[in-house]
C-alpha cells in the first residue's frame, strides 16, 4: 500500500487448512486492517484442519466465529466496513445484505474451472470424471451459487493415484496461494474481469456409502477407491459374511482368459494382497481390511481364487 493511504480493510470469511494460510498472509501484509470469520467444526479435527481461531488469538486479530450468516454478523461486518470481503471454503452463501457492504465487492475462490464444477462436491467429481488437471478461479460473488465474474485462475496437474482427501488438501494451497498472487492487482483494478460463458455444471453431492460395483471398468473402479479412501469412509465389497473395506487398488496385467467372471478373487499373493476380474481387466487390492477380522485358519478359505466379492 502506498504510504499515507488508510489501511485497506478486509474482511476474511474462511476456514479449514487454508484459512490458517491465508489469515498468516493476511496478517504480515503490511497495510492490510484484517477482521477474520470462521467456523471451526468436528470435522475439521477428525481430518486434522488447522484452525485459524489459535493464530488470530496469538495476534490479536479480531476474529468471529458465526453459527451462520445472520443479521447480527451483517451488523458486525458492517460497522467494521470492509473495503473487500475475501471468501475461502466458507461454508455459508452470502446475502445481498452483506455483499453491499464492501466498496470493492466480495470476491470468493473455488476448486473448479467455473464455470464447470460449481458446487460444493467439485473435487471427488474431478477424479470420477478423470480430469487431468486442477484448476482454482478466483471470482467475484454474486446472488449465484460460484457463478460471478471471474478473475484469476490457477492450474496443476492431478496426479493419477491421489486420493480424494489429498487432492482436496492440494486445492486449499493452490486456492491460497491464488489468493496471494492476485491479490494486490484486484484491489489495485488491474485484473480483467470476465463473465462465466457456455456450458457449466454442478455437483453438490456424493453417495457417502459406496459399495464396488466389479462389472464396472476397472478404470471407473480405482477412482472411486480412490475418491473415498482414507481418512473417509473407503469403499466397500463384501467377502462371505465379512465387509472388506478397500483404501488402495492398482492395475494389473492379466492373461487374456475368461475363466474369472467380474467379481471373482482371480490370484493371491503370498503378502494377502489379492487380484479382482473387473469388467475389462484386473484390479490388485493393496490395501484393505476385514470386518470382522478374519483369522488366521479363516484367510484360506476366503482368500482363494474364485472366491466372488460383492
Amino acid at each position: 500500500m502506498t504510504a499515507g493511504r488508510a489501511a485497506m480493510k478486509v474482511l476474511l470469511c474462511t476456514s479449514q487448512d487454508i484459512s490458517r494460510k491465508l489469515v498468516e498472509s493476511f496478517h504480515r501484509k503490511k497495510g492490510i486492517e484484517l477482521v477474520v470469520a470462521t467456523q471451526v467444526t468436528p470435522r475439521d479435527r477428525i481430518y486434522g484442519y488447522e484452525s485459524a481461531v489459535d493464530y488470530c488469538a496469538k495476534n490479536k486479530i479480531p476474529c468471529l466465529q458465526p453459527k451462520r450468516i445472520d443479521a447480527e454478523f451483517i451488523e458486525k461486518a458492517r460497522a467494521f466496513s470492509p473495503d473487500i470481503i475475501v471468501a475461502a471454503y466458507f461454508p455459508q452463501i452470502f446475502p445481498k445484505a452483506l455483499l453491499s457492504i464492501p466498496r470493492l465487492g466480495a470476491v470468493n475462490v473455488h476448486p473448479g474451472n467455473l464455470p464447470l464444477y460449481r458446487g460444493t462436491f467439485a473435487i471427488p467429481w474431478q477424479i470420477l470424471n478423470g480430469e487431468k488437471e486442477l484448476t482454482t478461479t478466483l471470482h467475484y460473488i454474486d446472488a449465484g451459487i460460484d457463478s460471478g465474474d471471474i478473475i484469476a485462475q490457477k492450474k496443476a496437474p492431478i496426479p493419477p493415484n491421489i486420493t480424494g482427501f489429498d487432492l482436496y488438501k492440494k486445492a486449499m494451497h493452490l486456492s491460497a496461494d491464488l489468493v496471494i498472487e492476485s491479490f494486490d492487482a484486484l484491489v489495485a483494478g488491474s485484473l480483467k474481469r470476465r463473465p462465466q460463458s457456455g456450458y457449466g455444471s454442478y455437483y453438490n453431492s456424493l453417495e457417502p456409502h459406496y459399495p464396488i460395483d466389479w462389472n464396472q471398468p476397472r478404470e471407473t473402479i480405482q477412482r472411486q477407491v480412490r475418491v473415498h479412501a482414507k481418512p473417509y469412509l473407503p469403499a466397500f465389497t463384501y467377502l462371505f459374511n465379512r465387509c472388506v473395506y478397500v483404501n488402495k487398488v492398482s492395475f494389473l496385467d492379466a492373461p487374456n482368459d475368461s475363466a474369472h467372471g467380474a467379481g471373482l478373487i482371480a490370484k493371491v499373493f503370498p503378502d494377502k494382497r489379492f487380484a479382482v476380474a473387473c469388467a475389462d481387466g484386473w484390479l490388485r487390492v493393496d490395501e484393505y481390511e476385514v470386518s470382522p477380522k478374519l483369522s488366521d485358519s479363516e484367510i484360506p478359505l476366503h482368500l482363494a481364487e474364485g472366491v466372488r466379492l460383492g
